[in-house]
Formats: C-alpha cells, sequence, structure tokens
C-alpha cells in the first residue's frame, strides 16, 4: 500500500486486514511482517544454494535429496521456499548422502581428463 493509502499493484484487497483503530476507522493492515535481511540465518536456516555450498553439490540436487527423505527439510505452501536448517547439514546420514551423490557424477570419456578431489 502507498503512503497516501492507494493501493499499489503488489498490495491485493485480499491481502490486507481489517483492523479497526480507537476512532472507529478502518485500516488496512499487511497480514505478514516484512521479511528482513538474515532473518533466516539467525533462525539458524539456510537457502537450497547455501545447502549445496555446504554439502558440495549443485543447487539441482537438494531438491533431489528433499524428495528422497534424505535431506530433512520443511515446506509450507506452493512457491514458499523450502526451510532446512543447517543443523540438519551437518548429520551423518545427510553428509554420506551427499557424498553418494557427488560420487554418481559421470565420468569423462576423454582420457587425458583427471578426477580432481574438491
Amino acid at each position: 500500500m502507498h503512503a497516501s493509502g492507494a493501493l499499489t499493484p503488489a498490495c491485493h484487497p485480499h491481502d490486507l486486514l481489517k483492523t479497526q483503530n480507537f476512532n472507529t476507522e478502518i485500516t488496512a493492515q499487511p497480514l505478514a511482517t516484512p521479511y528482513r535481511q538474515r532473518e533466516r540465518a539467525e533462525r539458524g536456516e539456510v537457502t537450497i544454494e547455501e545447502a549445496a555450498e555446504e554439502l558440495a553439490v549443485s543447487p539441482s540436487t537438494i531438491p533431489r535429496m528433499i524428495n528422497d527423505q534424505t535431506l530433512p527439510s520443511q515446506h509450507f505452501c506452493k512457491g514458499a521456499p523450502w526451510i532446512i536448517r543447517s543443523a540438519d547439514l551437518k548429520r551423518e546420514d545427510v553428509g554420506a548422502d551427499a557424498q553418494a551423490q557427488r560420487s554418481r557424477r559421470p565420468s569423462s570419456e576423454n582420457p587425458r581428463q583427471r578426477n580432481r578431489a574438491l
């Protein structure tokens, strides 16, 4: 909502909660509080990209691990980000699955190329 009270394109009337103030004037307020930077880190949560970096796998591997139920996570609604706890990334079974995912990478057919430990 714009400061003048006009609805902006990102603010639909159905996304607002009508409340009554002391003057009995009805005002509209957002249902959710705005996101703060580093809020997720304060709660001990990581993004898919951060989880992939921590486990040394590609970001596309993390949803596979979630679907295989080897990486615990929560997802409250379609379109919302996955909630992955940073403590879960340190579990032995999660680390072992990440290692197994890394070892599934196909080796090159070129005999001049060598594998390197990352």
